[in-house]
């Protein structure tokens, strides 16, 4: 990218072209953000920024309006694919301020140039991904990877999670994966949440001791292509020797690295840090006691950003286990 002044060299009568559209993703700083370009039979596109906003502004023929204010950054030259879409993807600073941030296209096809719609966002920083589970529905901004292995609900200001499946291919172990609730976060960060696990026929019960357990895992999108890399902090059943326990685990190329840690209840804050290499697995019975550093784990085989959030999931066939989550929330350090 490069600083430019917004000039469109552009000739008056260009001819009607399709619709050019562009679309911006949530804008957080110190993550990733993405602007995408739907722009059939296109041949290049650009996307410049704004950190003023948008205002309706002068129209030329044929080429649409200038609706970004004071745009003062060019991205890279964009080359669609063959449906006309493009992707800018950059990485906002952690140190940036709160504020707005607008963007708009600048489009080349054969019959010349044409602008997109401007749009208008406010750069965040990471707590906006912070949920208290009020609502009726989860927000829109969460993800869900292994979707066919979840039921989820909110109720009673909490999350609700069920397995669907249970056995080790649905479970956070090895070369298995359960599901999980997540957002994708970029660089150093804290995550902490509120966890509660219990037996799905009696809720007044602790799972069985049989690795039954909701927590937070720490999962790297890499995995998608193999092997298996993530990490995870999650209360409930353990073994008949430790039956009530909450686990840290690292699993580095489908190699898993676990820890047994007993507790007198499933439940309590669980806490996992990212600085740097080091990923520190974290938990306390309550908001009043001291956290307990379970074990810290040096990952430098992980990549910049990270599908961080809620957890579920059974070793045994039978799945007889829930978490309920009252709230959770990110922050950088």
């Amino acid at each position: 990218m490069r600083t430019l002044p917004f000039v469109l060299p552009v000739l008056a009568a260009t001819a009607a072209l399709p619709a050019q559209t562009l679309a911006m993703g949530e804008p957080i700083l110190g993550n990733t953000a993405r602007c995408t370009v739907q722009a059939p039979g296109s041949l290049l596109a650009v996307v410049a920024l704004s950190t003023t906003g948008t205002v309706p502004g002068p129209c030329v023929p044929g080429l649409g309006c200038v609706d970004l204010a004071e745009p003062w950054l060019f991205g890279p030259m964009l080359v669609p694919d063959a449906a006309g879409a493009a992707t800018m993807a950059f990485e906002l600073p952690a140190g940036l301020q709160p504020g707005p941030l607008g963007a708009q296209a600048l489009v080349l096809t054969n019959n010349g140039l044409a602008l997109s719609n401007a749009v208008l966002a406010a750069m965040q920083p990471l707590s906006a991904f912070d949920d208290d589970f009020a609502g009726a529905t989860l927000a829109a901004g969460w993800q869900i990877h292994n979707p066919a292995l979840l039921q989820h609900s909110l109720a009673g200001g909490e999350l609700h999670l069920r397995p669907l499946a249970g056995g080790p291919a649905a479970t956070w172990f090895a070369n298995g994966e359960g599901p999980l609730v997540y957002r994708v976060v970029r660089g150093d960060f804290t995550v902490t949440a509120q966890v509660r696990s219990y037996r799905l026929s009696n809720p007044l019960l602790p799972p069985p001791a049989n690795y039954d357990m909701g927590g937070l895992s720490l999962r790297d999108p890499a995995s998608d292509q193999g092997p298996n890399d993530w990490l995870h902090v999650a209360v409930g059943g353990g073994v008949p020797a430790t039956p009530i326990v909450v686990e840290d685990k690292s699993t580095n190329d489908g190699n898993s690295d676990l820890l047994l840690h007993p507790i007198a209840a499933p439940t309590g804050q669980i806490r996992a840090t990212r600085q740097g290499t080091t990923i520190g697995l974290w938990y306390r019975a309550n908001g009043t006691a001291a956290w307990q550093l379970l074990r810290s784990h040096v990952r430098p085989d992980l990549g910049p950003e990270l599908q961080v959030g809620m957890n579920v999931f059974s070793w045994s066939p039978t799945v007889d286990v829930g978490a309920s989550f009252d709230w959770i929330t990110f922050t950088r350090p």
